[in-house]
């Protein structure tokens, strides 16, 4: 499966260097490559730091997004990376949700775990008007220094996801933890 998913992944096209942009957070928790036309922002959050990263607009209201959270140890609500995925693929009151697998995958050298969750959500949540949105949402777990680590997620529309499924692995591939 594995040796499958490289070698579809190896066969599309690459991105012109040029469309790419370099970036790294204030905190400098990690460096990657953008797709020029992306902007970033990044905020404090109780267990680290998280860079939101917003795409250009692809539907009315709708732009995919990258959010990369720092997680650091010691801080409040750490949990353990066991903890963390099983809570981010665990299905909610809220949404009907399915997850795939968890599969190996290297990130800058380091063996990290990517799986996907499809997701089914009435937007806003208890108001009206509202609709039911399907999301898709890549995320991948990478190990830093320590006990801390990195949760990237790529969050697009369900109808789009499988357009963005190659700009996730080129994200992943630009990625570097730095540990700020």
């Amino acid at each position: 499966m594995r040796l499958l998913l490289a070698m579809a992944f190896l066969a599309l096209p690459a991105r012109a260097a040029d469309d790419l942009v370099p970036y790294s957070p204030p905190s400098r928790s990690f460096s990657c490559t953008l797709p020029v036309g992306w902007t970033a922002f990044e905020q404090a959050t109780p267990v680290g730091t998280v860079a939101h990263v917003v795409g250009p607009e692809v539907t009315a209201g709708w732009r995919p997004a990258y959010h990369v959270h720092s997680v650091e140890k010691g801080k409040p609500g750490w949990r353990t990376p066991r903890q963390m995925l099983k809570a981010l693929r665990r299905s909610d009151d809220s949404a009907k949700r399915s997850s795939s697998g968890l599969v190996s995958w290297r990130v800058g050298r380091k063996s990290s775990r990517i799986f996907e969750v499809s997701e089914r959500r009435v937007v806003p949540a208890g108001r009206l008007p509202s609709e039911l949105l399907g999301l898709h949402h890549f995320y991948a777990y990478i190990p830093g220094v320590g006990d801390d680590y990195l949760i990237v997620k790529l969050t697009t529309r369900e109808a789009d996801f499988l357009e963005y499924r190659r700009e996730f692995y080129r994200f992943l591939d630009s990625l570097r933890f730095l540990g700020g």
